[in-house]
């Protein structure tokens, strides 16, 4: 079964579901990536920010079956349970965590059953010289859901489409980030960012024939608007409030922060041939 780009990009999303100790519940984004990604072997994790699975005494996400051809099964899913000590937490305390699910995925093959995902991964991580072309509005989508809205009967998540409002070459307010143009809403946490063309794109003064795909972050919150007037960056809370008016701009960490967790893993990946 071949796939657009776009069409590969439903599939590398899971909507985080919690039950938080306070009672409340309330959901996020998360996507799977695969560190220390080499011909033989992967890391596969998922991916979200420290606030989603915060407090959560229960976690869980769900996975497209594959069929018995290799292609998704749209209308199955397989559920995973998770807890927070689990996660494994960005060590320089930015809002980024991970869980390796790679024993997991293994369980499943071992009673043959396996699950349909696209995986991101470093090579979609744009270099500096990539960066350093990009223009200064860019348009980006965002895959994921917000107020933890989903096509429930297909297991697909939600596309956003916006723009850069600040260039992503500069680190927005001294900090590795820049924010788009977009509407983000709670649940949208932990949600990939890109820059998608298919078919052209432009790059400098050249228009390029072509399609291209570059992984630029993860949304983690936002400047919004309180209702005495007040307008104030927060992360996006995982669960709607009424108290707050977003500004239709979202803060997004840039995607090389990943690359602390490429660093851990590779450490851990010397003596462990067998996956997380």
């Amino acid at each position: 079964m071949e796939m657009t780009i776009s069409e590969q990009l439903l599939y590398s999303t899971v909507k985080i579901c919690c039950t938080y100790n306070d009672g409340n519940s309330g959901s996020g984004t998360g996507f799977i990536f695969n560190f220390c990604k080499n011909a033989e072997l992967s890391i596969p994790c998922v991916v979200t920010n420290c606030h989603v699975i915060e407090n959560a005494s229960h976690i869980h996400f769900e996975f497209c079956k594959m069929d018995k051809q290799g292609n998704p099964n749209n209308l199955e899913t397989i559920k995973y349970d998770s807890y927070g000590t689990q996660w494994i937490r960005h060590p320089s305390g930015i809002d980024l965590c991970c869980l390796p699910i790679g024993a997991y995925l293994n369980f499943l093959r071992n009673r043959n059953i396996d699950v349909f995902y696209v995986a991101l991964d470093i090579g979609l991580i744009p270099d500096e010289k990539t960066i350093e072309d990009l223009a200064a509005i860019e348009e980006t989508i965002m895959v994921g859901y917000p107020i933890g809205i989903e096509d429930f009967y297909n297991h697909k998540p939600i596309i956003r489409k916006g723009i850069t409002a600040t260039h992503i070459k500069y680190n927005y307010q001294a900090k590795n980030e820049f924010l788009v143009d977009m509407a983000c809403f709670p649940g949208s946490s932990g949600s990939p960012v890109f820059i998608l063309n298919e078919g052209s794109y432009t790059k400098k003064h050249d228009v390029i024939i072509g399609s291209r795909l570059l992984f630029v972050g993860i949304l983690y919150g936002g400047p919004q608007h309180q209702v005495n007037g007040e307008v104030a960056l927060y992360s996006l809370p995982n669960y709607y409030t009424k108290t707050r008016i977003p500004t239709n701009l979202g803060s997004v960490i840039k995607s090389s922060e990943l690359m602390k967790f490429e660093e851990i893993f590779a450490k851990i990946k010397k003596g462990e041939k067998n996956g997380i």
